[in-house]
């Protein structure tokens, strides 16, 4: 009777036992799949992985790769901008480089011979004046100024005497920086009237008067010629004062 008894009580503590066993295996409560997604969504991949753009940084451009799969190009960095081409400045009081000066019809044996006269001839002169002018450039500021001046005083002067302005047609007017050269020529004839050194005084007279500010007429320098339609031509050389 006691072995029965023994028995029984060891077979009540074992199921008791495995019992508590597998209570205490399970889950208490129900388990979150909110979490568990959570966590999966937190794990970070490697293909998800990209660098961050800081606001106010340019963004990366894509690398480029050739043909073969070689990368050619990264664009981890913004490329620095070509350097630009130094445009020439214009609103300068001078020109960049000397330019042509024209020489009227009648005045090239005067002002460009074929061959350069002997430096004991008076015309040698001129054409030396006449060269370094157009070595120079122009100062835009004075030129500008000074060639309406002297159109508009001849005119002035030979409508002051009762004469056609168109009495002396100065087909050229063109300053540098260091002087003026005029190119003139006379309508009439000697024999209507017109003395041939009458471009000669009027211009001597503007440099001592109006111009005396901008010329020095010690270095005035001028010369006739007879052109080919057998009218007087006048080159003139009129200095700037400095």
């Amino acid at each position: 009777m006691r072995r029965i008894v023994l028995i029984t009580i060891v077979a009540v503590v074992l199921v008791g036992g495995l019992w508590f066993s597998n209570k205490n295996a399970q889950p208490t409560g129900p388990v979150s799949t909110a979490a568990v997604s959570s966590v999966t969504q937190n794990v970070p991949t490697t293909s998800a992985v990209s660098d961050p753009v800081v606001a106010g940084s340019p963004a990366a451009a894509p690398a480029t790769t050739s043909q073969r799969g070689v990368l050619t190009e990264t664009a981890l960095s913004p490329k620095e901008p070509a350097p630009r081409e130094t445009q020439p400045n214009s609103t300068g009081t001078a020109s960049t480089k000397p330019t042509p000066i024209d020489v009227s019809p009648g005045f090239e044996s005067l002002l460009a011979p074929a061959t350069d006269p002997p430096d004991t001839s008076p015309s040698s002169a001129i054409v030396r004046r006449h060269r370094q002018l157009l070595t120079e450039v122009r100062d835009d500021e004075w030129a500008g100024r000074v060639e309406p001046d002297i159109r508009l005083y001849v005119e002035k002067s030979l409508t002051a005497e009762g004469l056609d302005p168109q009495r002396i047609q100065l087909s050229v007017i063109e300053c540098r920086t260091t002087g003026c050269e005029i190119q003139a020529a006379t309508v009439a004839q000697i024999e209507d009237g017109m003395k041939p050194n009458e471009p000669q005084m009027l211009f001597g007279r503007m440099v001592r008067g109006p111009l005396a500010g901008d010329f020095d007429p010690r270095d005035m320098m001028v010369m006739v010629t007879t052109l080919p339609d057998g009218r007087h031509g006048y080159v003139a050389f009129l200095p700037r004062k400095h």
